[in-house]
């Protein structure tokens, strides 16, 4: 009822209040009244038959005393004149009937019987018991009065007069005063409703003026609205701050719609500055990159390997504090989109662990895998995305850890039909963090403190963009640290899973058996047991000689191992009698990796330089990938479908491509043009757009690299004229943007334009070669 009543309109609210004031006033006094009349109408009534009674009994007494009947009758008959007068009877005292008088009338006939009928059927109700003496009694029965007293003389009683008098009369005057009283009620009511509807005009109009100017406000914010006063009550007190606030409201939202232009032009600005400098930057960036990539695969000495090494890492770490400045710029307006693609996990963690596994032991640290069998490894996500997360978290490790270990592990904490739930962690022993630390760790151009910042350099941008990009896939990092026992950085994520690929988990392994020839028991049992829920048999044998004899044994059962994983350290020469009946054991199975304390590998034994290499502790997703690797007769890894060309000028690929290249760099010509060289391609330069049309017309190429920053016709231009020339020959020439651009939107403007794919600078040998790769596979 409460609940009801608040959901009422104002107006309903002021009419229903003074109603349920007013009512139960006005029923009350409407009851009273009707009560008092009522009262007073049967008072009078008995009081008044009553007197006629006693005159009766006086001018009965004497007949009564003198037992003359026809005196008594004469008497009765002279007050049976009175219409309503039902029947008046004598009684002596011993209850003999003296004198009687009955209403001829016949409206009173069926009364008359009645109440004979009651009397003779209560004959107790005739008792002189129940008069007082001297004082009558009277009884309002159903439709008539009764009244009753002793009929004396002197003081002396001499019998009992009874009178019964119609109430008919009464009744209806009772009627008519109820019905004249509900009348005034009801008159009463709708007067007060009358009243309170025209009161609530005055209260309730001018809250629904103020109701409605702010549901306005809300539809179309227009602060410019006013109401009119009116008024000095609380009321126009209200209207009065109302309008004020409006006021104050239109003031401020001025402000913040000149703050938020101003806002929104400096984020534009910021944008076309950055997208300018990124431009600008990245232009000799490429050029950089690419002449020191391709000065390193010349004939140099260690001193100028050195110098170009140097120019090399100098560069990338320059390109990384580019790349973190636009990351944090596209996250921080909003503009970062997170792509939806398959990827491995296992071999994304893998790589990782290649990559930066040279720089944990170049400090003497042990950089750990640990990736658990039982996690899937086909997913759906953003792998360019989550490299970056964790590249940025490993190599954070690495480079605040002087001694110990780094571990990166994956783990499963749920998995479905539909999705995995994974935790990515990154554990080192290094500085460790204070709590104060912790709290400020992951906002934009901060670190632990100022003397961390001083000695290990950085910009403080990588863990607040991987704090937001983890974010972003509705993930979380959290953080526990103690000061000198290491950190624990703990990513978790839920990835949608991805159909089975060729990862070595996808493949069907079960069956396959490997011979481990290794004396680390620990590494092997953890290595067996991982490798048992893939299906993959490990059996560990410490010694060469030992495990030969087993080999040999299983070999001529025809149960022969799958794969040997040998100790690089027990390997015997192969003009040795064991290296060649080694040799043979190896030919008649998949193949065979080496156990090495370093990635590069020792001073092998004469003729076993073509096996690969695998640092101890060998984790299980390191020998599935092995295992696919042989199995699919691919290099290990999806980044290595073109390998840089080796320090000493060994053979490279030959592509054959005729490439027509639009740049207006001169430096960028010259780097473009040696790397296609290299690959074996046939490269034509042109310094702008009109240039490259006129050569297309002169000659057919086979792809075309495309500058989108160039005078006189820039990239994009150029590309919707040479799509516009294809629609009338029915041909299709592939064209990749080559641009410095890299802000959020440059791919759709090349796309849109006509372009096929997208190649930003600076970028290397491989990366061009995998893209002339793609674009030229079907011809």
């Amino acid at each position: 009822m409460i609940q009801f009543f608040r959901d009422l309109s104002m107006r309903w609210k002021v009419v229903s209040v003074v109603m349920l004031v007013i009512v139960p006033v006005l029923l009350l006094s409407t009851c009273v009244v009707m009560v008092t009349d009522v009262v007073s109408m049967r008072s009078g009534l008995a009081e008044r038959v009553t007197a006629l009674a006693r005159v009766a009994s006086i001018n009965t007494a004497a007949a009564l005393a003198f037992m003359d009947e026809e005196a008594a009758e004469e008497v009765f008959n002279a007050l049976g004149s009175e219409r309503d007068v039902l029947q008046i009877r004598i009684r002596t005292l011993d209850g003999k009937l003296f004198a009687r008088y009955r209403s001829r009338e016949v409206r009173h006939e069926l009364r008359l019987r009645r109440i004979d009928r009651y009397e003779a059927a209560h004959p107790e109700s005739m008792a002189l018991g129940r008069l007082l003496a001297g004082e009558p009694l009277t009884r309002f029965c159903d439709d008539y009065l009764d009244v009753r007293l002793l009929v004396s003389v002197k003081g002396k009683a001499l019998g009992v007069m009874d009178l019964q008098y119609d109430t008919g009369e009464l009744r209806q005057r009772i009627f008519y005063q109820v019905a004249l009283t509900s009348v005034v009620f009801l008159c009463g009511i709708l007067l007060a409703f009358l009243l309170a509807v025209g009161l609530h005009r005055l209260i309730s109009m001018p809250l629904n003026a103020v109701a409605g100017a702010m549901e306005n406000l809300a539809a179309r914010r227009d602060y410019s609205i006013r109401l009119d006063v009116g008024r000095a009550d609380e009321l126009g007190t209200l209207i009065r701050a109302f309008n004020g606030m409006l006021e104050q409201i239109q003031l401020r939202d001025e402000d913040l719609r000149q703050a938020r232009d101003a806002a929104e032009a400096g984020s534009l600005a910021k944008s076309q500055f950055l997208a300018v400098m990124s431009h600008e930057i990245r232009t000799p960036m490429n050029g950089i990159i690419g002449m020191a990539e391709l000065l390193s695969g010349t004939q140099l000495d260690e001193r100028q390997r050195h110098f170009v090494r140097t120019i090399q890492v100098s560069a990338e770490s320059l390109l990384d504090i580019i790349s973190d400045v636009l990351d944090f710029s596209k996250i921080e307006a909003g503009r970062l989109e997170l792509e939806r693609v398959e990827f491995d996990l296992h071999s994304l963690m893998g790589r990782i662990s290649d990559l930066l596994s040279e720089t944990a032991r170049r400090k003497g640290l042990e950089l750990i895998t640990r990736i658990s069998p039982h996690c899937s490894s086909r997913v759906l996500g953003d792998p360019g995305r989550l490299r970056q997360i964790l590249m940025n978290l490993v190599s954070n490790a690495v480079k605040f850890t002087e001694a110990g270990y780094v571990q990166l592990s994956l783990s499963c904490l749920e998995e479905t039909d539909d999705e995995i739930r994974i935790r990515i962690a990154v554990k080192d022993t290094g500085i460790g963090l204070s709590f104060e630390e912790q709290s400020r760790i992951f906002d934009r151009f901060s670190q632990a403190d100022s003397s961390t910042s001083r000695r290990y350099g950085g910009t403080g941008l990588g863990l607040a963009i991987s704090k937001q990009l983890v974010e972003l896939m509705h993930g979380t990092l959290t953080l526990d640290s103690l000061p000198g026992h290491g950190s624990l950085f703990q990513i978790e994520l839920n990835l949608p899973k991805a159909s089975p690929g060729p990862s070595g988990q996808a493949l069907d392994l079960k069956g396959l058996r490997v011979l481990l020839v290794d004396g680390d028991r620990d590494g092997a049992a953890r290595l067996i047991d991982d490798c048992s829920v893939l299906g993959i048999e490990v059996l560990q044998i410490p010694h060469l000689g030992e495990a030969m004899a087993l080999a040999l044994t299983q070999a001529a059962g025809g149960n022969g191992f799958s794969l040997f994983v040998l100790d690089e350290a027990q390997l015997p020469p192969l003009d040795l009698p064991v290296g060649r009946v080694l040799r043979d054991l190896i030919d008649q199975a998949m193949g065979a990796v080496l156990l090495c304390e370093r990635e590069s590998g020792g001073a092998k034994p004469p003729g076993w330089d073509g096996l690969e290499c695998l640092v101890r502790p060998m984790e299980c997703h390191v020998l599935t990938r092995a295992l696919g690797a042989m199995i699919h007769s691919s290099p290990l890894g999806e980044d290595r479908a073109f390998s840089a060309p080796d320090r000493q000028g060994g053979e490279r690929p030959s592509l054959g491509l005729r490439v027509l290249v639009a740049e207006d760099n001169p430096v960028n010509q010259d780097v473009i043009d040696s790397m296609l060289s290299v690959l074996g391609c046939k490269a034509v330069m042109c310094a702008d757009g009109q240039a490259l049309l006129a050569e297309l017309a002169r000659s057919d190429y086979d792809l075309v690299l495309m500058d989108c920053q160039m005078p006189l016709m820039d990239g994009y231009e150029t590309t919707r004229r040479l799509r516009s020339r294809e629609q009338t020959r029915g041909s299709h020439l592939p064209v990749i943007a080559l641009t410095a651009y890299a802000m959020e939107g440059d791919r759709e403007r090349a796309m849109a334009a006509g372009m096929d794919d997208y190649l930003v600078k600076p970028f290397k040998l491989a990366d061009l070669a995998k893209m002339l790769r793609r674009w030229t596979a079907s011809g």
